[in-house]
């Protein structure tokens, strides 16, 4: 008899399974498998799907772009403390 696996459980699998689709479609897979997440699950379990996805290509690269706005506001933020003190 089959094992009912929870819905975490089914999306993490499925995640883990993405990385073997083509490139062209890996991004897309993960991305739609993290809005299931997202809708489906909340507290530990959404974390679990996040590390998950941490993991893969998508992840490296969303947090790659999050770091380069980070740094990005950052500076802004900076300039923007400077001028007031100069105006001071």
């Amino acid at each position: 008899m089959g094992e009912e696996l929870s819905k975490e459980a089914k999306i993490i699998k499925a995640i883990k399974l993405s990385k073997d689709y083509p490139m062209s479609k890996k991004a897309d897979v993960q991305a739609m498998l993290y809005t299931f997440a997202h809708k489906f699950l909340s507290g530990a379990e959404l974390e679990n799907v996040k590390v998950v996805i941490k993991m893969t290509e998508l992840g490296k690269l969303l947090h790659d772009e999050g770091v380069k706005e980070g740094i990005k506001e950052g500076i802004e933020k900076g300039k923007e403390g400077l001028l007031s003190k100069e105006k001071q």
